[in-house]
């Protein structure tokens, strides 16, 4: 009867075995031969190579069903660990006011990629039945809620978590397991889920995702050190458009991982790609299960200590945390008793003066987004990784934008890479790097290039000067020690690309002041710089904000371009009308990335 399946579609039947439980797959191969053939090969294996989970018991028992069968277990190569919010404040707002967002599209634009993109207005009216649809999708999530997040909300389910993520990898340590990969997305109905830019979801829901977003890192990389197995590819978050790690939560995990001897697994690691963003406000009453019991609470006394330095007007610079050194805070002790009884009141005025415009978002001005924490954990945890060939790292700019005695405070995010220099990693093996959003210093680039002689590309994508920090060189400078370098000192290094150099990471191509100009100087305009949307005209010349210099460039004089130009007179020309596709890319491609 089981035979039956072969005269469906191979899509319409792929579908069919891909959602039933392992055993009833093993018993579809003793079924028939023809079932036998349909379930074995290179085309069902590629169908399991790639497992999604999330942290519920069902999907954790479906992957340890799976992993059970020797038929199938050797077959799984990647394992993405999905961290879910249910949308019911999203949905309940929709059917509140009966619109929505338009739908995503899918665009294909001119260099053979697809992009998907979704516009802001104007907003969709829905119908009846469209809205008794989101109705019962409602109801769903309300009823499964419960379920979805039994073993997330507690210490006992947390443990539970860790040890059978612990079991898994251990089970598949010697077979074929090469990628951890950790995503983020809503869920907004039976078997319906949406990307974390979705434009339809509310503050509310993107905090409660951010939150479980790092709890599941945190949860991930634990279990990942108890197993002590070598995954050699690990991917957090970088392919979750709108959603990462805050830098101050990778801090905050470290004494963690330590203590779990994370040394050695992390040490298995080769490709990295990590995508992190300033300090996220996870709700006061979620600091256990982002950071972990011991550590949310040493957390609760601390926002307690600093807002009442806060009120007490301690100067910005003076305040619990934020000293640049240790012993120059105000000497009051984050672990005193004093800070650990509740206090309801005094708590919900502290909820009360967050000082953020947007839920979940912290101001620049805020005591939290610029304390020394923000900056350390991500060089802790390169320092046990001294076995990477790639490093691709990028930066979301969550920040609301308020200013300090005149000038912007986000740019203190410069010390999260200069952590790695001040350190003095290396590693040896090193050969690719990616940095796209970050606030960097191009002397700290240089210094890093330097110490990296065996790296054969570079890549730079909207990263951002630190224009308040003193003694800096240019990107123009920069670049051209770097080429010369690569020459003088016959380094590895054969290609780096540019794009969007500028003062600070900029949004959907837009060219920030004191941007690089990376064209020379006579130079005639290519297709594929107007199709991606590089090139603008002002009055005053062309300018164009990216491209690739291979070695064999490196000895010209203007490798690199003009450097930092003029734009003075307006724009006269923005991109190439044909590139409007890639430039939709481009934003969306980076919205998870450096925006702000």
């Amino acid at each position: 009867m089981g035979s039956g399946l072969l005269v469906f579609p191979r899509e319409l039947m792929e579908q069919v075995v891909q959602n039933l439980p392992a055993e009833s797959i093993h018993n579809l191969r003793l079924a028939s031969k023809g079932l036998s053939i349909a379930t074995t090969g290179p085309h069902f294996y590629s169908l399991i190579r790639r497992q999604t989970i999330n942290l519920t018991p069902k999907s954790l028992d479906s992957l340890e069903a799976l992993i059970k069968y020797d038929a199938f277990n050797h077959k799984v190569r990647h394992v993405r660990i999905m961290a879910e919010t249910f949308a019911v404040a999203s949905l309940e707002h929709i059917l509140a006011t009966g619109k929505t967002s338009p739908p995503e599209m899918v665009l294909e634009n001119w260099l053979g990629g697809d992009s998907v993109v979704q516009l802001r207005w104007p907003l969709v009216q829905l119908g009846e039945e469209e809205l008794r649809k989101r109705a019962d999708d409602l109801s769903w999530m309300k009823a499964h809620l419960e379920t979805h997040e039994e073993l997330l909300t507690s210490e006992e389910g947390e443990q539970e978590v860790v040890n059978r993520l612990v079991a898994i990898f251990q089970q598949l340590k010697d077979l074929s397991l090469d990628t951890i990969e950790l995503d983020a997305r809503f869920v907004s109905g039976p078997r319906s889920y949406s990307r974390p830019v979705a434009r339809e979801m509310v503050d509310l829901d993107r905090q409660l995702l951010w939150a479980r977003a790092s709890q599941l890192y945190r949860l991930t990389l634990t279990a990942l050190a108890r197993s002590q197995v070598a995954v050699p590819n690990l991917q957090i978050l970088s392919h979750a458009a709108g959603c990462s790690i805050p830098s101050y939560d990778i801090t905050a995990g470290i004494p963690g991982l330590l203590a779990n001897n994370a040394g050695v697994a992390l040490a298995g690691i080769k490709q990295l790609a990590f995508s992190f963003s300033n300090r996220m406000d996870h709700g006061w009453e979620r600091l256990e299960r982002v950071y972990g019991p011991d550590a949310g609470k040493r957390e609760r006394r601390r926002q307690r200590l600093q807002w009442a330095e806060i009120w007490d007007d301690v100067y910005w610079s003076d305040l619990h945390g934020v000293a640049s050194e240790p012993g120059s805070d105000s000497g009051q002790n984050t672990d005193d008793s004093d800070w650990d009884s509740d206090d309801s009141e005094y708590d919900a005025r502290i909820a009360a003066d967050k000082n953020s415009e947007i839920r979940g978002r912290y101001s620049d001005i805020a005591v939290q987004a610029i304390c020394r924490d923000n900056f350390p954990g991500f060089a802790q945890l390169l320092q046990q990784m001294r076995n990477l060939e790639s490093l691709d790292v990028h930066m979301y700019q969550t920040l609301v934008y308020e200013s300090n005695e005149g000038r912007p405070m986000y740019h203190y995010y410069y010390k999260v890479f200069n952590n790695v220099i001040d350190q003095g990693l290396r590693f040896q093996h090193l050969k690719h790097v990616a940095l796209s959003g970050l606030w960097l210093r191009p002397d700290s680039l240089v210094a890093f290039m330097q110490g990296h002689p065996q790296v054969t590309s570079l890549e730079l994508q909207n990263v951002g000067i630190p224009m308040y920090v003193s003694g800096q060189t240019s990107w123009g400078v920069a670049l051209a020690e770097l080429a010369q370098d690569a020459v003088a000192q016959r380094s590895a290094l054969a290609s780096v690309f540019c794009s969007y150099l500028g003062s600070e990471p900029q949004v959907g191509g837009a060219i920030s002041p004191n941007s690089h100009n990376f064209l020379r100087v006579g130079e005639p305009i290519r297709d594929e710089w107007l199709h991606r949307g590089w090139v603008s005209r002002w009055q005053k010349g062309v300018f164009l904000s990216g491209r690739r210099v291979l070695r064999d460039e490196f000895t010209l004089e203007d490798a690199f371009g003009q450097g930092r130009s003029s734009r003075r007179g307006g724009l006269v020309d923005v991109p190439d009308s044909r590139s409007w596709g890639m430039v939709e890319a481009q934003w969306e491609d980076r919205y998870g990335k450096n925006y702000h």
